[in-house]
């Protein structure tokens, strides 16, 4: 890939993508999400074409806006080699980047790329440990965009 496939990708996950971690409540269970939602389906296309994943929609907005299109990844590979390329162009989301980097690390080190399947409490404990912080770290980023929209 080239570096300006790489450094568009990144400001474009910067912006309008999201890098984390999504839990199930009435299991406890945590699965990586990096997607990027938008009216258009172009840009999708580019990121599905550098990355793997899916494009979906249009899907209806729930506050009468635009229709939406959805970018998604879908397993472990397309995860890391998304997060490996864009990482040293990351400025806004590089600490998630990292996190879910080593969230996969842990949960495939430990399961064979199992995400929750039969494990511990410890395990369990760990991925919650996991989803709390890149909630924080979401939170946070968004606070600062509305700061900066002000």
């Amino acid at each position: 890939m080239k570096d300006t496939d790489a450094a568009w990708a990144a400001g474009f996950m910067d912006g309008d993508g999201h890098i984390g971690l999504r839990m199930v409540p009435s299991t406890g269970t945590t699965a990586p999400r990096i997607s990027a939602g938008q009216v258009i389906p172009d840009p999708l296309e580019e990121l599905q074409r550098l990355f793997g994943g899916n494009v979906r929609g249009p899907f209806a907005s729930k506050r009468g806006n635009s229709d939406k299109y959805l970018w998604s990844l879908s397993n472990t590979a397309e995860f890391v080699f998304c997060l490996e390329t864009i990482l040293p162009y990351l400025r806004v989301k590089r600490r998630q980047a990292v996190l879910l980097l080593s969230y996969l690390q842990a949960v495939v080190g430990e399961t064979g790329a199992k995400f929750n399947s039969g494990l511990s409490e410890d395990q369990l404990r760990q991925r919650i440990s996991f989803f709390l912080e890149m909630k924080e770290l979401n939170r946070l980023n968004t606070h600062r965009s509305e700061e900066s929209n002000d």
